[in-house]
């Protein structure tokens, strides 16, 4: 199955996205990381555009700011 090739490559490669903190990413696990855009919309227009020989996947890097962060407490009045 294409899924588990592609979420094989995006755990062996994960510290390496680090660097596109805040950016939609474009890849297959055929032929790894094909481009990093801003902007969904750009990203969307990069896989179309792509010629490959493998269905591209789109991934959103979240940066620190994008992280989820733990819930205040709430404190008793």
């Amino acid at each position: 199955m294409i899924l588990d090739k592609e979420t094989k490559w995006l755990c062996e490669n994960a510290k390496n996205l680090e660097k596109y903190s805040g950016h939609w990413v474009v890849f297959s696990a055929r032929e790894g990381l094909m481009s990093d855009c801003v902007n969904l919309a750009d990203a969307l227009k990069m896989a179309k555009n792509k010629k490959s020989k493998s269905i591209p996947f789109l991934l959103h890097v979240p940066s620190k700011e994008e992280l989820v962060s733990p819930l205040p407490v709430a404190t008793k009045k």
